[in-house]
């Protein structure tokens, strides 16, 4: 059996599936949370009470732990995960494995999701050398909709400006389950690896809209906009203008890297030994929410 692992994030689409993971594995974890109370009751799960923010805190929270699952719901400060990875590394933790995103680059647009995760891999990175270090690189999480469900539900409408691109949409719980394998494995086994993680099938939004559609009953459309119409959507139902912005250079940058393009990876097979779920498996089991 693998050592304790202290996971961060723990609330959150990935973090919440992960504990009910590792717990199934047996495994001695340690959620670090600003509200325990919000960590689901789990055999072998120690809900502690901190902040990223406060890497002291962590540095406290995190001896013992031999492994380290780093998220952090925030990219902007990218001066962040790099020091509780080097508090970790300095706690006596053995492996780290860190939360990216699909197409992490410091060659990308500054300020942009891909950008800003890129410069946190490449600091991380810095701040740790001679410590197991896994990256993993998800795409689009099809839980995002659960943000958008007002407007499936009652205007059988989808806004993006994604245009034609094709994203193989990946259900948070298979990350999940990679994440949980990883950690639960010998730190060689995956050290120094960046793993992109996708569904089993790159898909279009009229794709997606369609098996909606087949779905819940009733017609569904995309509604294609450029991005600066995007940004005033988003705006316009209550996203905070930058967030706005943050979110339109992902899709638009997606719709540069994948138009015409089938991307998909063969990355959770190769860790979990199963298939990803497909869109359809994810709008069937979570129907209720979206009606």
């Amino acid at each position: 059996m693998t050592g304790k692992i202290f996971v961060l994030g723990a609330t959150g689409k990935v973090g919440q599936p992960l504990l009910r993971a590792l717990a199934a594995r047996d495994a001695a974890v340690t959620a670090f949370v600003r509200n325990p109370a919000k960590v689901e009751t789990l055999p072998g799960v120690t809900a502690v009470k901190g902040d990223v923010k406060d890497t002291a805190a962590f540095a406290a929270a995190v001896q013992g732990h031999e492994r380290l699952f780093l998220l952090i719901s925030d990219p902007a400060d990218v001066t962040i995960e790099p020091a509780l990875a080097a508090a970790a590394a300095a706690a006596g933790v053995k492996h780290i494995v860190k939360m990216s995103a699909l197409d992490a680059s410091d060659n990308d647009e500054v300020g942009s999701i891909q950008y800003l995760h890129g410069v946190a891999e490449k600091a991380v990175m810095a701040a740790v050398p001679g410590v197991a270090l896994t990256i993993l690189r998800p795409g689009y999480f099809l839980q995002n909709l659960f943000s958008r469900a007002s407007e499936i539900k009652f205007s059988g409408s989808l806004a993006t400006c994604m245009g034609g691109a094709q994203m193989a949409h990946i259900d948070a719980a298979d990350i999940a389950e990679v994440a949980a394998v990883i950690l639960t494995s010998p730190a060689d086994e995956y050290s120094g690896m960046s793993l992109t993680l996708t569904g089993p099938q790159a898909r279009s939004w009229d794709d997606v809209a369609a098996a909606m559609a087949k779905e819940f009953g009733r017609p569904m459309r995309i509604n294609h906009l450029d991005p600066a119409a995007y940004i005033r959507f988003l705006t316009g139902v209550g996203m905070p203008r930058k967030m706005a912005w943050m979110l339109a250079q992902v899709e638009t940058l997606s719709r540069r890297n994948y138009t015409g393009n089938s991307f998909a990876t063969g990355n959770v097979e190769f860790v979990t030994g199963r298939k990803p779920r497909t869109v359809e498996q994810f709008l069937a089991e979570h129907h209720d929410a979206f009606v």
